[in-house]
């Protein structure tokens, strides 16, 4: 089964709840937050700056863009569900 014990993706989809990258977004990696425990706000970080393989292929993926990366880098998210109000507030 995909997300038995031996799955790290397990900790993100189904201890986290995070199902798309916009719930990660929006519930693990915005301040002030109480939608997420502390634990899985940490998952979502590391999964995002690719220092933890609890989403496999972001991890694997996008290693050569992070490590390419001036440690000081500002990341910024573009959802195609909220595309005009994220571009205007870059």
């Amino acid at each position: 089964h995909p997300f038995s014990k031996k799955y790290k993706d397990k900790e993100i989809y189904v201890d986290c709840r995070f199902w798309t990258l916009n719930d990660l977004a929006e519930r693990g990696l915005v301040k002030g937050n109480n939608d997420a425990s502390d634990e899985c706000k940490d998952r979502a970080k590391k999964a995002l700056l690719g220092t933890e393989d609890n989403i496999v292929h972001m991890y694997y993926n996008y290693q050569y863009y992070y490590e390419s990366m001036p440690p000081d880098a500002n990341i910024v998210v573009i959802r195609n569900e909220h595309i005009v109000d994220d571009w205007n507030a870059v």
